[in-house]
């Protein structure tokens, strides 16, 4: 078994503790990577704040890491902030904007660190509560995020910013009654919000209530005048009801504005056909044709274009494109759908113990879908639990490089690298593991057990407690930490 050892002998699937929701984005307007990134971008009231509070020297870093930031130099303003965090290190404030920058080069796991340092000097600190809950969005931990806003709202009850975070969070994962409910009551804080009005906009139109929907657009571009996304979601809706001059023109309005909104431009291009303005459609169109990974919808609508303004030539292409493309999604996407039956096949294999039949199955799970991780991650525990510990990590490391953040991949390769002989980069692994899922008791337990063997025998009675803490009813972690408690040794 992959967890601490255990009499029974043969491959068990490890216990699941804290399992995360995964989801897709399914509007266009979440605003995930807007609030990530503006964390990064310190305001000119909390720079100044900064700069007050800070050492100078410490301060004078800052400010030209903000500075190399604007330049596009950020891994050089994320060495500026560890050299302030060093000269100042209970500056919380250094380590949101560390967190921001962090966040920016698509580091999540460093960022929830800097985060939560943040948090242990300043408990009450609102960006780095939104940030650290936007960091685990990143890492597709949907729980403990809306459990980080949800403290975030009760701790600043005045704020319209936690309601926001999980209002957004809430239309990612389609649970449009909550988002509501978190939009509204961010607007009676923030009246003149325009994003909180998007929110209901969005989840409005999900629930089928249209005129809502537009009412609340309308308020967002009155509050908002430049909000490209108000203007692309009310086209839409226009479109919807054959309000074609509408729809035209606000979609005009959302690509003036954002020129690269693909969405717009495809907005744009479907009423010009709608229109007769056949030669403008393909116009329009153009930019998103110039990329050769051009969806197949954009495929099918220049085609669609193309064949209106009697380019008929280019329209044929244009469709020949698109019906491979999407000949090939659709054999991918059946590939994938099969390959992850055989997969949950194999593993019920592997927990009878038929461990030939399982590697069976999941080998062929990977000729029909060679990306599979859940194919790849099986592989490694069953490799793992028959000591073949090469195979093992090749597997691990072809899972996560598919699914980086799994908390049950990153375990694995923990377990791994231990029997491998390599602790620190093992201590590295489970240490991940819990910064993607704090719930993870058995990755807490490892941690334990392999600080005990450096000698750190504060930091592993820490994580034993915690392990205990998440699982109160596993007799062996309560022995492991009574036994570190009184002093024994791992074995």
């Amino acid at each position: 078994m992959l967890g601490r050892p255990r009499p029974a002998a043969g491959y068990a699937g490890r216990r699941r503790r804290g399992k995360t929701a995964r989801s897709i984005l399914t509007f266009a307007p979440c605003r995930l990577a807007v609030l990530l990134l503006g964390l990064s971008v310190v305001p000119a009231t909390r720079a100044a704040a900064l700069q007050r509070a800070s050492s100078e020297p410490a301060a004078k870093l800052s400010q030209q890491a903000r500075a190399a930031a604007a330049a596009g130099k950020i891994e050089e303003a994320v060495a500026l902030d560890r050299q302030a965090i060093t000269l100042d290190p209970k500056q919380a404030a250094l380590r949101v904007e560390l967190a921001g920058w962090l966040t920016r080069l698509n580091r999540p796991l460093a960022a929830i660190v800097a985060f939560r340092e943040a948090l242990d000097l300043d408990p009450g600190n609102e960006a780095a509560e939104l940030g650290l809950g936007a960091s685990f969005r990143q890492v597709f931990n949907y729980d403990e995020a809306r459990k980080t806003f949800e403290e975030s709202a009760r701790a600043h009850p005045a704020s319209a910013a936690p309601l926001l975070a999980l209002a957004d969070l809430e239309l990612q994962l389609q649970d449009y009654p909550h988002a509501v409910a978190h939009a509204g009551q961010a607007l009676k804080l923030a009246p003149r919000q325009p994003a909180a009005h998007v929110d209901l906009a969005v989840a409005y139109q999900a629930q089928g209530n249209l005129d809502s929907a537009l009412a609340e657009l309308n308020a967002a571009l009155t509050g908002e005048p430049g909000a490209a996304v108000a203007y692309y979601l009310r086209g839409s809706l226009y479109a919807d009801r054959d309000q074609n001059q509408l729809a035209l023109a606000d979609a005009r309005k959302a690509i003036e504005l954002e020129p690269a909104n693909a969405k717009a431009r495809s907005l744009v291009a479907r009423l010009e056909v709608r229109a007769g303005a056949c030669r403008d459609a393909v116009s329009v169109l153009a930019p998103l044709l110039a990329s050769p990974v051009a969806d197949a919808e954009t495929l099918y609508l220049a085609g669609r274009a193309c064949q209106c303004a009697g380019q008929n030539d280019r329209a044929q292409k244009l469709l020949e494109r698109f019906a491979k493309k999407s000949a090939k999604e659709h054999s991918a996407g059946q590939a994938r759908t099969h390959a992850d039956f055989i997969v949950a096949q194999a593993g019920e294999a592997a927990r009878q113990n038929k461990l030939a039949s399982a590697l069976d199955l999941l080998h062929q799970a990977l000729a029909e879908d060679p990306g599979n991780s859940k194919a790849q991650g099986q592989l490694a525990k069953i490799y793992f639990s028959a000591g073949r510990i090469d195979l093992a990590r090749a597997a691990i490391e072809k899972a996560l490089a598919t699914d980086p953040y799994q908390p049950d991949y990153l375990y694995v390769r923990g377990k791994v690298l231990e029997q491998q002989g390599d602790l620190a980069a093992a201590l590295a692994a489970f240490q991940d593991t819990v910064l993607v899922n704090p719930a993870e008791s058995d990755a807490y337990y490892e941690i334990g057990t392999l600080l005990l063997k450096q000698g750190r025998r504060e930091d592993a009675l820490a994580a034993l407690r915690q392990a205990v803490a998440l699982s109160p009813g596993d007799p062996g972690y309560r022995r492991a930490l009574e036994a570190a408690e009184g002093g024994a040794s791992p074995k």
